[in-house]
């Protein structure tokens, strides 16, 4: 998805940048606070330590955060099929909601981008 061309047209040259990072941004949080019910909740540290770090980045590059990988990998890898006590619980969280939402995602973010840039 080419977000640069969704808006070039309606910035200064100069803001195009700051735009695109805004909206990266953006995507990140938005996927992040959607994700929140699918989150396994008995990984208690889990979930908490993805919200605790929030988006980290920077330059259009972030990271939806966590520290502890090797559990992540663990809960992130479990089969479709595993018994959450959840039921809106399910694996692969991130990629599930961006590849279901992904243009509603930047619709949103572009729209909150263009707010700040005003």
């Amino acid at each position: 998805m080419n977000i640069k061309t969704r808006v070039v047209r309606e910035l200064p040259k100069k803001n195009i940048e700051r735009f695109v990072d805004r909206t990266v941004y953006n995507i990140a949080r938005i996927t992040l606070e959607n994700t929140e019910p699918h989150i396994p909740v008995l990984s208690k540290h889990l979930y908490d330590d993805f919200f605790a770090r929030g988006v980290k980045g920077g330059n259009a590059r972030y990271t939806l955060g966590t520290t502890d990988t090797e559990y992540t990998m663990f809960v992130w890898n479990m089969p479709k099929g595993t018994h959450w006590t959840n039921k809106q619980t399910y694996p692969q969280w991130f990629i599930t909601e961006w590849n279901n939402n992904k243009e509603k995602i930047v619709d949103q973010a572009i729209n909150q981008a263009k707010a700040v840039m005003k």
